[in-house]
């Protein structure tokens, strides 16, 4: 079966005020989750977001999911989410592999 990724925002972290601007988003926590069949395994961080004084201010009541999952997706860029959903992937291939279960070695 195919590992599938699920990217959720736990919350969002804000400086009150920031170079004239109100409610700055500075991080956003976050998790992915994997899951492969019965198996799920998940990573939880959080990734600093820059402030760009150029770029276009969307204040904080009129964030949105998708807003806020672009900029994290561009934070992270191609690579960084590719090596989170990596190591979710081994974790996930170790899940399946399960612990071993032997005889005890001297006998019954």
């Amino acid at each position: 079966m195919e590992n599938t990724y699920t990217w959720r925002i736990l919350n969002i972290v804000s400086l009150a005020e920031h170079q004239g601007q109100k409610n700055v988003v500075t991080a956003i926590n976050w998790h992915c989750i994997a899951k492969n069949g019965l198996n799920t395994v998940f990573k939880s961080d959080s990734t600093e977001i820059p402030f760009d004084p150029n770029a276009e201010f969307t204040p904080y009541d009129q964030l949105t999911k998708d807003k806020v999952m672009g900029w994290l997706q561009s934070t992270l860029g191609t690579a960084g989410i590719a090596n989170v959903e990596s190591a979710l992937s081994e974790q996930l291939a170790k899940e399946a592999i399960g612990p071993t279960v032997l005889p005890n070695p001297w006998g019954a």
